[in-house]
């Protein structure tokens, strides 16, 4: 559940919100014609998008640009995570930076490197959740100048030369890889149903697309490569029956068992016992 606590608005538009995230929390959302910084204090996260998957820990933060993602936390903590979201809308950064010409001016950037924007961002938030723990403070022009404050440091570090290319450097991701996609998600525990939605398809779409490519329906064949690696894992003797079973994705042991025995004729504790002899 997330409750709100604070937000700041622009022309109708919200542009800032604090809030906290009680765990244990997944949620499935999509940034239309807009992209999000999301700052987490303190917390564990599984990030899902069309380009990869990521485990996330600590401070940090996300750019989700237009599209679909999925997060969902670690399920071990039960400790509400405080969260801080920039909302970067078309219209209104092309009329931020129109009125604030003279801070986004190419003659005078200074760019500064990756390593420093990670420090600059963990900088920035950390004092801005300050500030916002003062009451007098916590107005609309504080967030008006943070929000363009976030919004030049951005500028900074995005590597553009111009500020057709700064905008989609903010407001366009890379192009949907679509068998990279697949590549990444094969071992990871999600439906077929939110990983369609994450490549932006509709669950028909995505299963005509995966039979054209794989000539095989994507059930039957994720299911084959998880019970596949399960079996090289089991060689291996490396990992337990129940890391394994977290390593490949599967919901839980007795499902894992199951689908094991009718693939290998076997019981996958037995096939790893069979593997010392």
């Amino acid at each position: 559940m997330i409750e709100l606590k604070n937000s700041f608005k622009y022309k109708n538009q919200t542009l800032i919100e604090l809030a906290t995230i009680n765990k244990p929390f997944r949620q499935q959302y999509k940034f239309e014609n807009e992209t999000c910084l999301t700052f987490f204090f303190d917390t564990k996260i599984n990030w899902h998008h069309a380009h990869g998957f990521n485990r996330k820990a600590g401070n940090f933060y996300l750019l989700q640009r237009c599209g679909n993602y999925i997060i969902d936390f670690d399920n071990t903590s039960f400790t509400p995570v405080n969260i801080i979201a920039f909302h970067f809308h078309a219209h209104i950064v092309s009329d931020l930076l129109d009125t604030y010409s003279n801070l986004f001016s190419y003659k005078t950037k200074v760019e500064i490197s990756d390593e420093v924007f990670e420090d600059v961002l963990l900088h920035f938030f950390t004092h801005l959740s300050s500030i916002l723990q003062i009451p007098e403070l916590n107005d609309e022009s504080t967030f008006q100048i943070k929000y363009i404050e976030l919004l030049l440091i951005i500028y900074r570090a995005s590597k553009t030369k111009s500020l057709k290319e700064f905008t989609s450097f903010i407001f366009d991701g890379k192009e949907i890889d679509f068998r990279n996609s697949i590549e990444t998600y094969k071992y990871i525990n999600i439906s077929q149903t939110e990983l369609a939605s994450i490549l932006n398809m509709s669950i028909s779409s995505f299963k005509r697309k995966f039979s054209s490519i794989y000539n095989q329906s994507p059930g039957h064949y994720f299911k084959n490569a998880k019970l596949e690696k399960a079996k090289y894992l089991l060689e291996k003797g490396d990992l337990n029956i129940t890391q394994i079973v977290e390593a490949i994705g599967y919901e839980n042991l007795s499902h894992f068992t199951t689908n094991f025995e009718k693939k290998f004729s076997i019981n996958p504790k037995k096939y790893q016992m069979n593997q010392k002899h």
